[in-house]
């Protein structure tokens, strides 16, 4: 699945090309598109809905301004891979310097989620978008059954963040988002700079999960 004519395709496995996203910087700045933030866990995600054809291009907009919205309040629940470890669900939220993450567990629908430990990258240190199964964590054998069009990954200076979004329009609708705020941070063309191998880099998420751990043995 893509999101609009003009985005060229997100689906497997290669990295995004060059050329501008769709909907352009003023995605980022529309007024009365944002989402409304549910109150259940398994709705907290991006809202899509096919729209007439011709319609297609406006919805694009509406789909990455939506995304945005919600990506800066309340965040976005989203599945984290490491390269060993279970993968956990994360509120992935945007904010004018930084990316943050913090698992989040709700055992049961009405009770106040537990939160875990907040983690931050500056958007500065955000180097490239990968789309599709690039990175040694998202090919783990474990991973195998994860779609790879539900599949990409930040990264970082620091690392990668091995993600897996709700629908393969949700995963286009962000990647769409960071590639804009890409735009933004970068005085280069971010997508000509970064060329070292995805594999090669370790994954953010296995700190989270070594830090959890001490957590854990201490206790």
């Amino acid at each position: 699945s893509t999101i609009g004519d003009n985005t060229g395709s997100y689906t497997g496995g290669s990295s995004l090309g060059t050329g501008t996203t769709t909907g352009s910087h003023r995605a980022m700045h529309m007024v009365g598109l944002a989402a409304t933030a549910p109150h259940r866990a398994e709705e907290e995600h991006i809202d899509f809905t096919t729209p007439p054809h011709d319609a297609q291009q406006n919805n694009d907009e509406i789909v990455i301004s939506a995304a945005m919205q919600q990506l800066r309040d309340p965040g976005v629940l989203i599945v984290a891979h490491g390269s060993r470890g279970k993968p956990k669900t994360v509120r992935l939220q945007l904010t004018e310097m930084a990316i943050t993450w913090r698992t989040e567990t709700r055992k049961k629908k009405d009770v106040k989620p537990k939160m875990g430990k907040l983690h931050q990258v500056p958007l500065s240190h955000i180097m490239y978008v990968d789309v599709g199964k690039q990175t040694t964590a998202l090919r783990r054998v474990e991973n195998a059954s994860v779609s790879e069009a539900l599949c990409f990954s930040l990264l970082t200076k620091e690392g990668s963040l091995d993600l897996e979004a709700n629908s393969p329009r949700e995963r286009d609708a962000l990647v769409s988002c960071f590639s804009l705020v890409l735009d933004e941070v970068h005085a280069q063309n971010w997508r000509d700079i970064y060329r070292g191998p995805s594999s090669d880099m370790p994954s953010s998420f296995d700190e989270m999960d070594r830090a959890q751990a001490g957590i854990y043995n201490n206790a």
